[in-house]
This record gives structure tokens, sequence and C-alpha cells, in this order.
């Protein structure tokens, strides 16, 4: 299986929010990765390496932006 990509952000962040992003991130077993894109700018998003499909991957993703919310982070 490929990997999942998802809570894709374009712009900028704050010291604050990378640590809060890497932090949630680790909870739940993925990487955020905060890059320069050529072309389009800075993005943030989270990775699972692998992804594992319907229902898992959006479970994930919904638990992932559910921390996000709870310690006050823009989703």
């Amino acid at each position: 299986m490929s990997a999942f990509l998802f809570g894709v952000r374009r712009g900028k962040l704050t010291p604050a929010e990378e640590r809060l992003r890497e932090r949630v991130a680790k909870r739940h077993g993925v990487c955020h990765v905060y890059a320069r894109i050529p072309g389009t700018g800075l993005q943030s998003w989270f990775e699972a390496t692998v992804g594992r499909g319907f229902p898992f991957d959006r479970d994930l993703a919904a638990a992932v932006a559910r921390d996000l919310k709870a310690e006050g982070a823009e989703v």
C-alpha cells in the first residue's frame, strides 16, 4: 500500500505550531512534514508511511484533527 497524506496546510507555521503538530503526529505514529515546495511555498502535512485504506485512514485523519483542535490549533 502507498503512503497516506492528510491534513495539508499552506503557509508558515510558528515554532509553537510546528512543535504541537510534531507532538500530535508522534502520538498517532505518523510523520509531520513541513517544507517549502517550489512554486507553491510553505506547506505542512501529516503522512502515514503505510496507508491502510478506508475506514482506517479516515479515522486516523479525524483523530489527528481532533487532537489538534483540542489543543487550540487551526485545522
